[in-house]
């Protein structure tokens, strides 16, 4: 009979962790599902430990390789898992993580109450090797944003991948994931979004496993910015092929702008300049809407293209340096670009946009001030920051802006006091051996 939901373990070189990323499918409260671990040519035990559970459970549990076992990549690893699999949703659990005991119940439930929503979502609980919370977790909930799911995910990738439930015929109507991207999560959310809604449930539903060996932290920025361009540059030539809102102006005005950045960001300015003038073109109405522009302007200064709560884990695995140098580059070639943009504007014919962008260029630049004297002059980076404010408001909503200018305001001690209290809410308990199930 067809199960209700398909998990895919694509599974590489992860034999201490395989079995509990199993388990965590099993000890599932909703039981009505299939387990499809495909294995991609690991050198260690993993292959075993996954026939081990097929054996045990045969009526649940099926195993694929590569053919002669070879390895594919992780791309090619999904797509096999996706076409093998025969359930009406579909979620794939790395072969390193592991479910909460009620993530497919809810999301299930949530799925068939709403059936306009292509995938839901949640927050992913960060562990260490032997499965103790580290206390953070990450995920952004885009469904409630003030701006659509798509273009915020045009923009960067805010979903726990361990996390979604999508329905399993849209994402093989999408294309699967694209093999030839590292990223290629992050493309398959775009292109799912682009044809449905997405859901998001508050809570919990995944955890995520940091350890020496994580493919997705301690990513060196250029590399981190290829990536992403690979992410854009890929939507950019595909959008009329995956249709849906991705063919509208706006969601395809932001492309371009998103590869403009990228573009700078790799040095190249020709590129960067025609991408950024076709994004203008391709939506007239972005000349006219400074308020849009200046909160995007404001998203790229302030992004440095990393998790920043998986970094600051990666503090801890022995990557201070290169955090650091990454930051302070990040930090800079920012600040540049929102310059260079606002000088642009006038050579690509939106200078009318220049006089209203002012306040929100101000705004950046005393932000991007802030962070260069943090560790000088932290008074003067708290009255920059405070300044900053006062030209753009809507900064308030970056973290380490908010946190200094409140410093200003009100004192460190004071200022920490409340942080502590913000963080006792929203954060799970630190320490302990807990795991799901």
């Amino acid at each position: 009979m067809r199960p209700v939901v398909s998990v895919c373990i694509p599974s590489y070189n992860h034999e201490q962790w395989l079995g509990r990323a199993i388990e965590s499918v099993l000890e599932q409260s909703f039981r009505d599902l299939e387990i499809v671990v495909v294995d991609d040519g690991s050198p260690d035990g993993s292959l075993e430990i996954a026939r081990v559970y097929e054996r045990r459970h045969p009526e649940l549990v099926r195993v694929l390789t590569h053919p002669g076992g070879a390895r594919r990549g992780i791309g090619a690893t999904l797509n096999l898992a996706i076409g093998a699999s025969r359930g009406e949703y579909w979620s794939a659990l790395p072969s390193d993580d592991e479910f909460l005991p009620d993530k497919l119940a809810v999301e299930v439930d949530f799925l068939r109450s709403h059936p306009d929503v292509g995938f839901v979502y949640g927050y992913a609980d960060l562990i260490d090797e032997r499965g103790n919370l580290l206390g953070d977790r990450f995920g952004i909930d885009i469904s409630s944003d003030s701006r659509t799911p798509l273009e915020s995910l045009i923009e960067r990738n805010a979903i726990p991948a361990m996390t979604v439930l999508a329905r399993r015929e849209l994402a093989q109507d999408v294309g699967g994931v694209d093999e030839r991207q590292a990223y290629n999560d992050w493309t398959l959310w775009v292109k799912l979004a682009a044809h449905a809604g997405v859901g998001f449930l508050p809570r919990p539903l995944a955890r995520y496993r940091l350890h020496g060996a994580n493919t997705g932290i301690r990513i060196d920025r250029e590399r981190n910015v290829e990536r992403a361009l690979e992410v854009a540059l890929g939507l950019q030539e595909g959008a009329a092929n995956i249709g849906g809102s991705l063919t509208e102006a706006r969601p395809r005005a932001l492309i371009d702008l998103q590869v403009g950045f990228l573009r700078f960001c790799q040095g190249d300015l020709g590129p960067a300049r025609e991408n950024v003038r076709r994004g203008f073109q391709r939506d007239r109405a972005l000349g006219a809407d400074p308020r849009y522009i200046g909160g995007w302007l404001r998203r790229r200064q302030l992004e440095d293209l990393h998790h920043p709560e998986l970094d600051s884990r990666a503090l801890e695995l022995g990557a201070e340096r290169v955090y650091r140098r990454v930051r302070a580059a990040d930090r800079l070639e920012s600040r540049i670009f929102a310059l260079w943009f606002f000088e642009l504007l006038e050579d690509i014919g939106f200078g009318g946009l220049r006089d209203p962008l002012r306040p929100h260029i101000a705004g950046l630049q005393l932000a991007a001030a802030a962070s260069r004297f943090e560790h000088r002059d932290q008074r003067r980076a708290n009255r920059m920051a405070l300044r900053s404010l006062r030209f753009d408001p809507s900064l308030r909503h970056v973290p380490a802006v908010r946190g200094q200018a409140l410093e200003s305001l009100l004192g460190r001690r004071l200022r920490g006091a409340l942080g502590r209290i913000a963080r006792s809410f929203r954060r799970p308990p630190t320490g302990g051996t807990d795991r799901a199930g």
